[in-house]
Order: C-alpha cells, then structure tokens, then sequence
C-alpha cells in the first residue's frame, strides 16, 4: 500500500467523488497509523500448496501433507479454501479460489470414482422455440440534441 500507485488511485477516487458532488471517505485503515498495509477480506496461506511437505501443507490436490517433509498424505482429509494460495494474488482472489478448488473436487471425485453432475439448476428444462433465420433493419439518429 506504500506504492505511488496507491496515492494517485486515492486521488483519482477523490477527484471522481468531488465531481459527482459527494463526500469523499478516505479508508481509515490506509492510514499512518496502520503503516498504509493494503488489507484484503480474502485471508490467503497458512496452509500453502506445495510439491512436498518441506514447502507447504497440501498438495496439488489439496490433500494434507501427514508428515513435516515428503509427499505422504492423510487419507480423506483435504483443504480447499483461500488458505492453499500460498501469496496475494494483487487482484480479487475469488476466482482463483473457485478454480483451485472446482479443479481439487473434480480430481477427488475422480480418485474416490464419485461422478458430477454438473448441470445447472437454471438449465432449460422444456425445448425452446429457436428463432427463425431473417434480416432486421436498424435506423441510427446522429446528431446534436439541444434542451432549453
């Protein structure tokens, strides 16, 4: 949160609120005090992936390390939230932990032989009129509008 960028996008967020005749909140957690530290509502780590247990708590799969180095796992027991994203990603995580953690249940279920389904509730359920093959016509106005 110390970059210049930071700064400039507080500012550009100031100047935008002026103009659109409202009151500009600055964060009171950017602040001194809180030594300017970008925080996130996506807490991330603590129980990083890695290739093995020396490096990080689960693996690829999100499946717990059961010894404190090596590739052994505990049967059944897995993790699969924002806590295996080992850093900030600099942007919103939550599609990043979505896919994590779709890839981690497909690859369990696969493991275990369990089956998906992965049709949507909001699927149509009944057949559709598709619409027939034809031309529209579109009329554009461009010009200059004045209002008294």
């Amino acid at each position: 949160g110390k970059q210049a960028n930071f700064q400039t996008g507080n500012d550009n967020m100031q100047k935008a609120t002026e103009a659109l005749k409202g009151n500009y909140v600055k964060n009171p957690m950017w602040s001194k005090m809180f030594g300017k530290d970008v925080i996130s509502v996506h807490p991330l780590g603590g129980c990083c992936m890695a290739s093995n247990a020396t490096n990080g708590v689960v693996d690829h799969k999100g499946r717990v390390y059961s010894e404190t180095s090596g590739e052994s796992v505990h049967d059944g027991l897995y993790i699969s939230d924002g806590s295996i994203i080992p850093t900030s990603l600099a942007v919103n995580p939550l599609l990043t932990i979505s896919a994590v953690t779709e890839r981690n249940m497909e690859l369990l279920a696969e493991d275990y032989g369990f089956t998906i389904d992965y049709t949507l509730p909001s699927a149509v359920r009944r057949p559709h009129d598709v619409p027939k093959l034809g031309v529209e016509f579109t009329e554009t106005m461009k010009g200059k509008l004045a209002v008294p």
